[in-house]
C-alpha cells in the first residue's frame, strides 16, 4: 500500500485529535510518562479510494505502523488543505466509520484517551459515537463516547464527549478506535465527514503510576459542549490518596492547591486542575463551559453567535421550500434562518405565522442559522412584516436575516449560472451588494431578465442573508423587483491631484510643493490639517507653491470642476530624514489565519507569536480574495486606499493594534532588548492568472484581483512571496 505523506502545516494549526496509548514490550523503552506514539497532519488525498487507503502516521514512535482508514464507500472530498474529507457514511448506524489502528505492540497499553476534530456537511448526521477494540476485530461502545459534529465551514473543530471533555478515556489495552455514526439522521451517500490532525500519545512502560483523578459532572454537556450554570463536579481517586485542586490556573505551575472535600459548583466557564497527594507534577485538567449568554430575541441570538441552545419566536416571512433554502423568521430585533428539513417539512408553517423554534445556533457558509429540534405555530393566520427600507451602506448585523427593500439601486452586473439562478450586483451611492434569485424558489434567471436589465435602476425586496460581514440579498421571487427605470448616465469625475514632489521621507522645513491636475481648468483645494472638513480646504494658487512650515506634514487635496464629480482625495506625507539609530529585528513576515485559509484565529496567532522566543514581531498576511465576495471584487467595492467595507480586514488590523498596545517585552531581542512585541497586519495580494502573490504592508485598504488598473500606493511596502510565471 502506498505510504501517504503530509505537507508541513501552519504554525497555528490547532491539535484536533489525540490518542493516548501504553505498551509494555521488550522492543520499546519503558517510560513513566506519555509520549507521542503516532500523529497525522493530512493535507492531500490518498491515491487509493477511501475504502482501500491506509494513511500512515507522519510522526511519532509508531509513524511507520499506525494508520488511519475508513470503510466509507464514497469518494474523497475536494477540500483537503486542512482535513481529510470522505463521503459514503450512509447505511445502518455503526456500519461506516473512521478507524485509527495501532500496532500489536500497544496491546498491553493503559491510560488511553482520545480526542478528535471533525466537521461535516449538512447531509451527514450530527450524532456520532466512539467504539474501541482490544483485538482489532471486536468493537464495543465506549462509556461517554457520544459526541456531536457541527456542520460548519473552514477547518475541523475539536468535539466534546459525553464526559464533558475533549479527551475521552478508553479501556486499557485498546489498539483500535472507531468514530461511527450513532444514527442515520440526515445522512446521504454524498454527505461528507471531515477529520484531521491526529496524534497518538501514550505511556509506553509499566513503571508509571496509573493512579488518577476521575471528574464526574452532575450534568452532561449539551450538543454544543456546555453544562448548565450551577453544575457540580465530583472528584474521586482510584486510590485512597487525598485530592488537591485549583480553579482556572492558567499556565501557572501548580501551587499548594485546595484539599478536595465537596463537589465543586461552577457558574461560569471553569477549568479544574487536580492531582493526587504527592502527584503535583502530574496534574489532570478539565474545562467545563457554561453558557451564560442571555438570548431572548433573535437580535440576542445574532449577538451571541454560534454554539447556543435557544428558543426564539418570530414571524415567518416566506413559505418553507426545502432543506437548502430553509425558512426565515424575524422579530423586531432581527431575522434568522431555521434549518432542519425533518422538523420543518411537515410543520405547515405559512408566511405570516408566528413560530416558536428551539435548536442550536450555528454558522454555515457565512450565515447564522438555527438548527431546529422543534417548532410550533403559536399564531395563525398572520401578516408578513413590511420590508424594512435600508440603504446598501447601512447593511450590517442589525439588518441581517430581515426582509428588506433596497430602493433605487442600479443593476451593475447580471448573469445566469448552470442552475439557471440569476446572480447580480446592485450599486447604490458607490456601494455594492450581491443579489441572487435562486431558481429553486420558482423563478429563475429568465424571470429576472424579463423584469430588469443591466444598467437599469429598480427597487429590490428580499431576505438579507449573511452574518458579520458579507451579505447577499436573496429574492423570494421576480415580483420582488419593482419600479424599474433606465439609469441616468454616471457623471464623470475630475482627475486626481498630483504633487511635486510627492510623498517624501527626506523633506526639510521650508520645502515647497506644487499641485496639479490633468483635468483642464479644474480648481484644486487642499489642507495641511488631516481633520479639516471639506469647506475648510484652501483654494490652491498655481503661482504660489505650498510651503512646509513644520514636519511631519500631511497634505490632502482634491480637484473640482463644474459638471464633474470631485476627484478622489489625494494624500501626500512629508517627513524629515531619519537620523536615529537603526535596529535589527527578527520576525515572521508571512502567515495566515482563519480570516483567509489558515487555521487558528488572528488573536491566537498574535498571542502565540508574542510568547515565542527570539521573535520581535509577527506579520499576518491573509489572502486578499478572502476579504470580499467575487461580486464585491468585480464592483471594486474596496480599494487599496479604503478597506473599511471588509469586516475581515478591520478585524485583522484591530487585532494587530491590540497586541501591539499590550507592549509585551522582547527581552531576548538580539539588537534591542528594550523593545516590545509588534503586531503587523497586511495582506497577500492573490492573483490566479499566473502573476503570483505579493505580501503588501502599510496600506489603508487592499486591492482586489479584478482591478485592471495598477495602483502605485506610496509609503507602502511589498515583497513577492510566490512569484508566478508572469511576475
Amino acid at each position: 500500500m502506498q505510504k501517504l505523506w503530509s505537507k508541513p502545516v501552519s504554525l497555528f494549526l490547532s491539535m484536533a485529535l489525540v490518542l493516548s496509548a501504553v505498551s509494555v514490550s521488550p522492543g520499546i523503552l519503558a517510560k513513566a510518562e506519555t509520549e507521542t506514539l503516532a500523529s497525522w497532519n493530512i493535507s492531500s488525498n490518498p491515491s487509493e479510494a477511501p475504502s482501500e487507503a491506509k494513511i500512515y502516521a507522519t510522526d511519532g514512535a509508531f509513524k511507520d505502523s499506525g494508520f488511519l482508514s475508513t470503510n466509507a464507500a464514497g469518494s474523497w472530498g475536494t477540500s483537503t488543505q486542512y482535513f481529510l474529507a470522505a463521503s459514503g457514511f450512509d447505511g445502518e448506524p455503526g456500519t461506516k466509520y473512521w478507524q485509527v489502528s495501532l500496532p500489536d505492540e500497544t496491546k498491553d497499553s493503559t491510560r488511553i484517551a482520545v480526542s478528535a476534530g471533525f466537521r461535516r456537511s449538512k447531509t451527514v448526521t450530527a450524532n456520532w459515537k466512539v467504539q474501541s477494540s482490544k483485538d482489532g476485530d471486536s468493537f464495543s461502545d465506549v462509556a461517554n463516547g457520544d459526541f456531536t459534529i457541527s456542520a460548519t465551514s473552514g477547518g475541523v473543530k475539536a468535539v466534546t464527549f459525553g464526559s464533558g471533555d475533549t479527551a475521552l478515556s478508553l479501556p486499557d489495552g485498546t489498539i483500535a478506535v472507531r468514530f461511527t455514526p450513532a444514527d442515520n439522521g440526515t445522512t446521504s451517500s454524498g454527505g461528507t465527514c471531515y477529520i484531521n490532525d491526529i496524534i497518538v500519545t501514550g505511556q509506553t512502560g509499566g513503571g508509571g503510576s496509573t493512579e488518577t483523578v476521575v471528574f464526574t459532572p452532575s450534568s452532561a454537556p449539551d450538543s454544543n459542549g456546555y453544562v448548565p450554570g450551577g453544575t457540580t463536579v465530583k472528584l474521586t481517586a482510584t486510590t485512597d490518596a487525598a485530592i488537591y485542586y485549583e480553579l482556572n490556573p492558567g499556565n501557572n505551575e501548580p501551587g499548594d492547591g485546595t484539599k478536595y472535600r465537596d463537589p465543586i459548583q461552577i457558574h461560569d466557564t471553569t477549568t479544574i486542575r487536580a492531582w493526587l497527594d504527592g502527584g503535583k507534577d502530574h496534574p489532570q485538567t478539565r474545562t467545563y463551559k457554561v453558557d451564560n449568554a442571555v438570548v431572548n430575541t433573535i437580535g440576542d441570538a445574532r449577538k451571541a453567535g454560534e454554539g447556543h441552545t435557544v428558543t426564539l419566536t418570530g414571524i415567518a416571512t416566506h413559505p418553507y421550500a426545502n432543506s437548502s433554502l430553509g425558512l426565515y423568521i424575524q422579530d423586531a430585533t432581527g431575522g434568522i434562518e431555521l434549518f432542519g428539513d425533518s422538523v420543518l417539512k411537515d410543520a405547515g408553517i405559512q408566511p405570516g405565522d408566528t413560530v416558536e423554534a428551539t435548536g442550536d445556533t450555528a454558522v454555515y457558509n457565512n450565515n447564522l442559522e438555527l438548527k431546529v429540534t422543534g417548532v410550533k405555530i403559536t399564531k395563525t393566520p398572520g401578516e408578513v412584516p413590511a420590508p424594512k427600507d435600508v440603504s446598501i451602506s447601512a447593511i450590517g448585523e442589525s439588518t441581517g436575516g430581515l426582509l428588506v427593500k433596497i430602493s433605487g439601486a442600479v443593476v451593475s452586473d447580471l448573469s445566469e449560472d448552470s442552475y439557471k439562478n440569476a446572480n447580480f450586483t446592485l450599486t447604490q451611492n458607490e456601494k455594492t451588494l450581491s443579489a441572487e434569485m435562486d431558481s429553486r424558489r420558482g423563478d429563475d434567471y429568465s424571470a429576472v431578465a424579463a423584469k430588469v436589465s443591466k444598467g437599469q435602476t429598480a427597487d429590490f425586496t428580499g431576505i438579507l442573508q449573511g452574518y458579520r460581514g458579507a451579505y447577499t440579498l436573496q429574492l423570494l421571487g421576480a415580483d420582488g423587483i419593482t419600479n424599474v427605470k433606465d439609469s441616468t448616465p454616471e457623471t464623470p469625475q475630475a482627475a486626481p491631484v498630483t504633487a511635486d514632489p510627492g510623498s517624501s521621507v527626506n523633506a526639510k522645513v521650508g520645502d515647497t510643493v506644487k499641485l496639479s491636475c490633468a483635468t483642464a481648468d479644474a480648481k484644486i483645494y487642499y489642507t495641511l490639517d488631516p481633520a479639516a472638513a471639506d469647506d475648510n480646504y484652501l483654494l490652491y494658487d498655481a503661482n504660489t507653491p505650498i510651503t512646509l512650515t513644520a514636519l511631519p506634514a500631511t497634505l490632502t487635496a482634491y480637484a473640482a470642476k463644474d459638471g464633474l464629480k470631485n476627484s478622489e482625495k489625494s494624500v501626500f506625507t512629508y517627513r524629515e530624514k531619519f537620523t536615529g539609530t537603526y535596529h535589527i529585528y527578527f520576525g515572521q513576515l508571512h502567515s495566515h489565519t482563519t480570516l483567509s485559509d489558515g487555521v487558528g484565529s488572528i488573536t491566537q496567532a498574535y498571542d502565540h507569536a508574542s510568547k515565542a522566543k527570539n521573535l520581535d514581531f509577527e506579520a499576518v498576511t491573509d489572502h486578499s480574495n478572502y476579504f470580499e465576495t467575487a461580486s464585491e471584487a468585480q464592483a471594486h467595492k474596496n480599494t487599496i486606499l479604503d478597506g473599511s467595507g471588509s469586516e475581515n480586514w478591520k478585524e485583522g488590523h484591530a487585532a494587530a493594534k491590540a497586541i501591539t498596545d499590550e507592549k509585551i517585552p522582547n527581552p531576548d531581542s538580539a539588537d534591542d532588548p528594550g523593545s516590545t512585541f509588534l503586531g503587523i497586519y497586511g495582506y497577500e495580494m492573490t492573483w490566479s492568472d499566473g502573476s503570483g502573490h505579493i505580501n503588501t504592508f502599510d496600506t489603508p485598504g487592499f486591492e482586489d484581483r479584478q482591478n485592471p488598473t495598477y495602483c502605485n500606493k506610496k509609503q507602502s511596502a511589498s515583497n513577492p512571496c510566490r512569484p508566478g510565471r508572469v511576475l
